[in-house]
């Protein structure tokens, strides 16, 4: 049997057989026609005047920094311009073509249905752009900065984005019908305007068509949602939960109200079973990313809380103590003054926009959000990181503060490390390769180490999922982390856009609090058998770090992928004003030297940052790095 064919295999069981099953029903249904004939073309009504009409008049109260923000943004978005992925201000129009990638300048079609758009066919263009002005984040914002201001330009803009959007983007044509998940963050967006911020409680008939269309086309595919083994399934699970509970309050006819109860028994049960199958015991979610750790967070808290103000709780005692787990471990992650996170797996820009214009490295405003959901207590004291709560209309003043502990831990399920100085003033997280769901990025034994807020030794990110020259490969690769690459081939090999294959597997990973430090000892063989040791340890706040690699044929590279800073080499030493690495090898060194890397901090952003890279020759070698941060 070819050696190809047998990783597919071996990931295919990996992946699970009634997930592939799922998935390969799909991509028949769309080939046959099937789903074309069950999500058929036609035309919405226009909502916009009922929008305007049904508006609540009554100025609501916000913190001066929220208003200002979201004002601010609003003034943006009626003059044009439109921000993307939390990071680029891009001129769109007033309102956006929502078919145009501002990115590339390319425009996608409104005349395909759905099934027949390949959202990667065009190289030159990543879909996303046009999915994201199309998930109606800034609904929320011009529906805040109204309510905040009172000012009925908001107002009017809103109504004419809206069925402006629904002139251009056809019931099921086009690349804004493709994704279920993003038809159901733009449904989930669209019911926090109209009811959390335009307070509208009776709806009109035009108004619950719009719902029910998004509704009934996530529902089509939620067994390829479920094939996914990801936030997929968790978003569009919420997304029927919040619009069964909506519907349920309108006044619609017995076959509605029958929908609408059908919506809510089937979102509850895929939203429960998504919590506890995606949400590990030791609260490290399934695709291994930080990004997509705080959608999960912002999805599943909306949804809870959304069915539990409607008399219809959507999660048990179970699934609460889940989530707790879940927000205790991005708080663990988070650095506690900046907000700001390692760059950990997948980041695509994923956000809802209940955080309203808090930026988007800043994670603490989502944790804020499920920790007083979920544990009845804000994690942090400062008023500007309750946007989501003002949002939802929630008392911040109500919970009391119970901050998060640091320490160091090892999160078992999950496979991560967490290892914090005694002084607490550096810490890092390890990378161990216990893969139970499919690992988008070849990040194994990665050292992310941080330093008095700064990201020391870093992540490269994602960038996009669909670029040329070599950058779609570059950044999940082994390149894009801080780990050791061996004879210049990947970790694992690459199957398809998301998948690799021979999914690694630490050998034994110890885990130890001595009274200098903690020391965690960790190791994989790969899948041509080159095997890769690694063992941190700090005392106060010196890192030592020793590499043991063996079984290559060629050369082994180990790379610190370091902070933008002026770094010098002297001898074995490298140093700047940020931290000083020094390098020791039982071996002699073949090179030691600065390259040129890359990092995407933001999606469809890459910037330079210098690259470490400590080079042996074939066989075996151990080498030592002591890193000393400028404190």
């Amino acid at each position: 049997m070819p050696k190809r064919l047998t990783t597919k295999l071996r990931v295919a069981l990996a992946l699970g057989i009634k997930n592939c099953t799922r998935v390969g029903i799909y991509r028949a249904a769309v080939r046959f026609g099937v789903l074309r004939c069950l999500t058929r073309p036609g035309i919405l009504s226009a909502v916009g005047g009922d929008l305007r009409a049904a508006a609540s008049m009554e100025v609501v109260s916000a913190s001066d920094a929220v208003a200002d923000a979201c004002v601010r943004e609003a003034e943006a978005l009626l003059g044009g311009y439109m921000r993307y992925f939390g990071r680029h201000v891009m001129r769109v129009g007033s309102p956006p073509k929502w078919l145009k990638d501002p990115f590339s300048g390319r425009s996608w079609s409104e005349r395909q249905h759905w099934t027949e758009v390949r959202e990667f066919g065009k190289q030159d263009s990543d879909v996303k752009a046009v999915w994201e002005p199309s998930r109606f984040g800034w609904v929320v914002t011009l529906a805040f900065a109204f309510r905040v201001t009172g000012d009925h330009r908001y107002l009017n803009a809103i109504a004419q984005w809206v069925d402006d959007w629904i002139e251009h983007n056809p019931l099921h044509q086009g690349p804004n019908w493709k994704c279920g998940q993003e038809v159901a963050i733009r449904l989930i967006h669209f019911l926090v305007c109209v009811e959390c911020v335009l307070g509208i409680k009776r709806a009109t008939p035009s108004i619950v068509e719009f719902v029910l269309a998004h509704a009934r086309r996530v529902r089509r595919t939620l067994f390829y949602a479920l094939g996914q083994d990801n936030n997929h399934a968790i978003s569009e699970a919420v997304a029927l939960v919040v619009a069964g509970c909506w519907l349920t309050a309108q006044p619609t006819n017995p076959a509605i109200e029958r929908e609408a109860r059908s919506l809510i028994k089937i979102g509850t049960k895929l939203l429960r079973r998504g919590v506890l199958r995606l949400i590990l015991p030791d609260g490290s979610f399934a695709q291994y990313s930080v990004n997509y750790h705080r959608l999960v967070l912002e999805t599943v808290s909306l949804g809870y809380w959304w069915s539990d103000r409607t008399g219809r709780p959507c999660l048990g005692l179970s699934h609460r103590e889940r989530m707790c787990r879940a927000i205790e471990w991005l708080a663990n992650l988070i650095e506690p003054e900046t907000g700001d996170a390692p760059n950990l797996g997948g980041n695509d820009g994923a956000q809802l926009a209940l955080p309203l214009q808090t930026a988007y490295r800043d994670f603490r405003p989502s944790v804020q959000l499920s920790s007083v959901l979920f544990r009845r207590a804000r994690m942090y004291a400062d008023a500007d990181l309750d946007t989501s709560l003002c949002l939802l209309g929630i008392d911040s003043k109500r919970f009391p503060v119970e901050r998060n502990e640091r320490r160091s831990r090892f999160f078992v399920d999950g496979g991560l490390v967490l290892l914090m100085s005694r002084t607490q003033r550096t810490w890092a997280i390890l990378r161990v390769p216990r893969y139970r769901f499919r690992p988008s990025h070849a990040d194994a034994l990665h050292l992310d180490l941080w330093s008095a807020g700064h990201n020391l030794t870093r992540d490269g990110g994602s960038y996009s999922y669909n670029s040329g020259a070599g950058w779609q490969e570059y950044f999940p690769s082994v390149a894009a982390h801080c780990s050791c690459q061996f004879d210049d081939r990947d970790q694992m090999p690459r199957l398809g856009r998301f998948l690799y294959g021979h999914w690694l597997r630490d050998e034994a990973t110890e885990f130890e609090e001595s009274s200098e430090g903690p020391i965690c000892r960790s190791s994989y063989r790969d899948f041509q058998g080159a095997r890769h040791a690694r063992t941190v340890h700090v005392e106060r706040d010196r890192w030592t770090i020793v590499d043991e690699v063996s079984g290559y044929q060629r050369r082994a590279v180990i790379r610190w992928r370091l902070a933008p800073a002026d770094w010098r080499i002297e001898n074995n030493a490298v140093s700047s004003g940020l931290a000083k690495l020094v390098v020791s090898s039982d071996v002699a060194l073949r090179r030691l030297e600065i390259v040129e890397g890359y990092e995407s901090r933001y999606y469809m952003e890459r910037t330079v940052l210098p690259v470490l890279e400590i080079e042996v020759g074939p066989r075996c070698a151990r080498v030592e790095t002591v890193i000393d941060p400028v404190l």
